[in-house]
């Protein structure tokens, strides 16, 4: 494990979301899928985790992140990715993407 996935809120208020978190982990029979929902309140200017429960791993590891603003009602789909790249020089990769509804 490696950090989190973040997520702040540049606004004077502190605000509530709703985090929906689905990850998928791993290829073949070791292949696992995960899913959590949670409650998180944002400080004004302060990174907080998206999902405190679910670390980000080293490798092989595919989220998808529904979060929330009740006090708005925009939507932010954050789907992220990490692939090893199968040796030590090559390192982990990672791909973003955050898309408002």
């Amino acid at each position: 494990m490696l950090g989190y996935w973040q997520i702040k809120v540049n606004t004077g208020v502190a605000r509530q979301f709703n985090v929906w978190d689905t990850e998928y982990i791993g290829a073949g029979a070791g292949s696992t899928v995960w899913q959590d929902r949670n409650v998180i309140t944002l400080t004004p200017n302060v990174w907080t985790p998206l999902n405190a429960a679910n670390g980000a791993g080293g490798s092989n590891e595919y989220n998808v992140y529904h979060v929330y603003d009740s006090s708005t009602g925009v939507i932010i789909r954050f789907t992220c990715t990490l692939s090893n790249m199968g040796s030590t020089a090559a390192g982990v990769r990672e791909a973003m993407i955050a898309e408002e509804f």
